[in-house]
């Protein structure tokens, strides 16, 4: 930090500049300037002629003076240094203290801010997992009502298949009923054979050889009613 006070450039009063290095408890320096001429002011009359005769020196005297000077510069220096490294160590320490508080307290924040951030965090992945949770228990329960549709449509098919094996074992042949069955072929006779005339009427053969007529309507309406017979029976079977 430095420190000047000038007067004002037209005055006649002396300039006084007091200097301080880096605050208190440190060396001041005070220097007294003489006042000068200003830029655009001339010479004065007498002046302008004048040639200054340089001033006579010893040179021994000159030689021990630089070197004294020298000296107290040099020591002068080691001195305000030695102030100066001793100001910046105390500051350095002051600094480093506070500077490691401040890091504390940033590093307090960050673990803070980053548990708040885990708890936001936990609370959205639990929101996440519920909502999965239900839709897999969605798709369960459905694929589990298409697999019990499917079970059911299959039982059903199975039922029927069983009715049907169950009507045919009442007419199934098998080596106890084989000969009544036999004698039971021979006995019932059944004719296939028919003839139309130019009526339209069906004359068929009977088993005792007797013909019987139908008409073409008649023999179609029998056919559709066993046909619808047939689909009841097959829609009431489970």
């Amino acid at each position: 930090m430095s420190l000047i006070i000038k007067s004002s450039l037209l005055s006649r009063v002396p300039l006084v500049g007091t200097y301080c290095i880096h605050g208190e408890d440190h060396l001041v320096l005070t220097q007294m300037a003489r006042w000068r001429k200003r830029r655009w002011a001339t010479p004065s009359y007498r002046q302008r002629a004048y040639v200054r005769k340089p001033t006579l020196t010893d040179p021994e005297e000159l030689n021990e003076i630089r070197l004294r000077y020298n000296r107290y510069r040099t020591m002068m220096k080691s001195v305000r240094r030695f102030i100066v490294e001793k100001r910046a160590a105390k500051e350095k320490e002051i600094h480093s203290a506070a500077r490691m508080k401040q890091e504390h307290d940033a590093i307090e924040h960050l673990l803070a801010e980053n548990d708040k951030w885990n708890e936001e965090t936990a609370k959205l992945r639990l929101v996440r997992m519920e909502a999965e949770e239900r839709e897999v228990i969605k798709d369960q329960q459905k694929k589990l009502m298409e697999f019990e549709l499917m079970e059911a449509e299959r039982l059903k098919k199975a039922n029927r298949y069983i009715m049907e094996q169950q009507s045919l074992l009442k007419t199934f042949i098998n080596a106890e009923n084989l000969e009544a069955e036999i004698e039971r072929a021979l006995n019932s006779k059944k004719s296939f054979n028919f003839v139309i005339d130019k009526d339209g009427l069906i004359h068929k053969e009977q088993s005792d050889g007797k013909l019987a007529e139908e008409t073409l309507e008649q023999q179609i309406k029998k056919l559709s009613m066993k046909e619808k017979a047939k689909d009841e029976e097959q829609s009431t079977t489970p």
